[in-house]
């Protein structure tokens, strides 16, 4: 029974939830009022399975979900990849936080904060009743399975209530059923993000003493030991971050009504503290070793004999002579493509994942007009709408390790002009694939394995089973069909990240059918991220970011772990002549020094591109004017219809519209939770 399976066992109890009056979006009413049906839900060990399974549904949340875009208000609104301005005007909520134009009403933001609040409530009431109807039945089949299924709903709670604090801040801690009588003025407000951070790292510690360190495959996506101490990780790096960290931009922001024990009145720490580091560091290094210990290690190699040939990847503009070492970074390529399409069962990086269950990631990103019908007639199941940003072209590595407009490694061997080549066409390249330009040649493994071009090939088999030439500018192939049209690659850029590599579709029938050769996993956690938050938090300690002397005994081990991931990458190693270097940003015009903490966040940006977690990093680390700015987000000139290349690779500012106010840090809350709750208060500048 795989997780997908494990929700499905969760409808009965859910709907013994909502008949209980569950489903209310204020967070004080989370946790219903007993009534008749309750005790079905606690009769057998089957049931009770089912109603524990209920309390993992929230992790279905879209708002949750790296990759997606529909019902999600937080990928969209960063700098990794846009949707046509036309596509964007039909998904308001989703672009709102771009543009800063949200508000507190429910129909222009997301409410996760409705829907966190719900799971809590429905892990609080799983609890009350496995203990007491759940004892009386015995439902369990011995105290240690109880213990077990009371640690994966304290893990819930404690991830819920992260969840929250990623982009809501200070939150309502709710420890305990709330009767649903009591007076307003007993209501709690938003306790000190020190003050979580402390109660639920504990709760994670305690969750993790009684969950397994590994669960069967068709277990996958249920709380382990691994995955309890990975979020603690994420929690502390979170409240360690300089917008938790002494950088708050709003210093009177504070509760009103309501006091945190120990906090008084305040909110967040307006004084730097080195020690969140320190434990953000040991809580991070903890994860990784209970981790390796658990038998997880990065994926570094796939099947070879069910993925697609080497030969199809030719295409590929690296100046690489030695055919050795070229295979090798083709088959770095396939690699990284393979990693996030894998089964958890096939790929040891996976700590945490579900079933996919998300309908719409692959057609979102495929390109349009690539298969037709022996009628002739047009697949109509790819939208490419997902498109990335020119920023994220120009910030992945050279194959060097070296930024893009960077010289540090004075490598003659590495052919990468400057800026003022970038979008020319590329010389001596490829036959069939004379379109590309200077700016896609030698750069990183990752970069092919994940974006598409114009002149390069979308994988190796969409087109029944045969690799696709993107021609982008060209109406007839699969450039944009009309003016009015929404679905096109409005930056001149499609992402192939999360489709597996054998993708492909074919005639069927009347229609069409796509394969795609692995069971392919919506991944929540994996190693890498876990040495990329040790890599950022030892960088931090190397040196303070210049707030105190550092520690230069961290420096060696954050270039260490940038430097394991770089290896699996197939990129070259950041190397200390780097640090410190110049770099001059082409798309926002920013100059700044490429300190160890620089190194760390690219390295971030690059590996975790497009799996959910740029929007609360940007926050976190209080630099929201310098990548989501007016004028910032840029692309090529997508939106042109049968142009030619110097028109198509002509680079221009996305959206006028987006935008970064500083209230954007925090996300508002739903009106109603401040008119019903006296203690509350509302996100600073809404």
């Amino acid at each position: 029974m795989k997780i997908n399976n494990i929700f499905k066992s969760a409808v009965f109890a859910l709907a013994v939830g909502t008949v209980a009056g569950v489903t209310s979006c204020n967070y004080l009413d989370v946790v219903p009022p007993e009534q008749p049906g309750l005790e079905d839900a606690m009769k057998t060990h089957a049931t009770a399975q089912g109603f524990l399974y209920s309390c993992y549904a929230g992790l279905n949340d879209r708002n949750l979900a790296g990759g997606e875009y529909q019902d999600n208000g937080f990928n969209g609104s960063t700098d990794e990849w846009v949707m046509p301005a036309e596509q964007e005007a039909s998904y308001g909520t989703h672009f709102a936080a771009a543009k800063n134009t949200q508000t507190t009403s429910l129909t222009n933001i997301k409410h996760l904060w409705g829907s966190m609040y719900h799971y809590i409530g429905q892990c609080l009431l799983f609890e009350s009743q496995l203990k007491t109807l759940g004892r009386e039945y015995q439902v369990t089949e011995s105290d240690a399975e109880e213990r077990e299924w009371l640690a994966e709903t304290r893990f819930l709670k404690a991830f819920y209530h992260y969840c929250l604090m990623s982009v809501y801040g200070p939150v309502p801690l709710t420890t305990e059923r709330i009767p649903m009588d009591l007076d307003a003025s007993e209501y709690g407000g938003r306790f000190h993000m020190d003050y979580l951070a402390k109660y639920l790292a504990n709760e994670f510690d305690l969750a993790a003493q009684d969950l397994p360190a590994t669960r069967e495959s068709n277990e996958f996506g249920r709380a382990t030991k691994v995955i309890a101490k990975a979020m603690k990780a994420r929690l502390l790096l979170l409240v360690a971050s300089p917008l938790y960290n002494g950088e708050f931009p709003y210093p009177d922001w504070k509760n009103p009504k309501f006091e945190t024990d120990g906090y008084g009145r305040e909110l967040v720490s307006h004084k730097y503290d080195r020690k969140k580091w320190e434990d953000a560091y040991e809580a991070v290094d903890d994860a990784i070793n209970e981790a390796i210990m658990a038998g997880h290690s990065l994926m570094t190699d796939y099947n070879e004999e069910s993925n697609v040939t080497l030969a199809s990847m030719n295409w590929v503009p690296v100046d690489i002579a030695d055919e050795t070492q070229k295979e090798e970074f083709l088959r770095k390529i396939m690699l990284n493509r393979y990693i996030h399409s894998t089964s958890q069962s096939e790929n040891p990086e996976i700590l945490w994942s579900l079933r996919r269950s998300i309908q719409y990631v692959e057609p979102a990103r495929m390109p349009l007009h690539f298969l037709k019908n022996p009628n002739g007639t047009w697949y109509d199941g790819s939208w490419a709408v997902i498109n990335p940003t020119l920023n994220t072209a120009v910030n992945f590595l050279l194959m060097d390790g070296s930024l893009p407009g960077q010289n540090q490694r004075n490598d003659e061997n590495l052919d990468f002009p400057g800026v003022n080549e970038w979008y020319e066409a590329m010389a001596n390249a490829p036959a069939g694939h004379e379109d590309m330009i200077n700016l896609v040649r030698n750069r990183d493994p990752r970069f092919y394995a994940w974006i598409a071009f114009d002149g390069g090939n979308y994988l190796s088999r969409i087109a029944n089973g045969q690799p696709l030439t993107l021609d982008l500018k060209k109406a007839e192939k699969n450039g944009r069909q009309s003016m009015t049209s929404k679905n096109y690659a409005s930056t001149g850029f499609l992402t192939m990240k999360h489709l597996a590599p054998q993708t492909s579709v074919a005639p069927s029938g009347s229609g069409f059918a796509t394969s795609h050769g692995t069971d392919m996993p919506t991944v929540l956690c994996r190693l890498s991220e876990l040495y990329l938050m040790r890599a950022e938090c030892a960088a931090w300690l190397a040196t303070d970011n210049k707030h105190e002397s550092g520690d230069a005994f961290y420096a060696a081990l954050a270039m260490d772990d940038i430097n394991i991931i770089r290896q699996r990458a197939g990129v070259g190693e950041l190397t200390e002549a780097q640090i410190g270097s110049s770099y001059t940003d082409p798309c926002s015009g920013r100059t700044k020094e490429m300190t160890l903490t620089e190194w760390a966040r690219q390295e971030r940006f690059i590996e975790l591109w497009d799996e959910g977690f740029r929007y609360c990093d940007i926050r976190r680390w209080v630099a929201g004017t310098e990548y989501l700015g007016p004028g910032v987000r840029q692309g090529l000139n997508g939106g042109a219809m049968n142009c030619d290349l110097a028109t198509f690779n002509t680079p221009k500012v996305i959206n006028d519209a987006f935008t970064f106010g500083t209230r954007q840090y925090l996300y508002p809350i739903f009106i109603n939770e401040v008119y019903k709750n006296p203690q509350m208060i509302q996100a600073p500048g809404f």
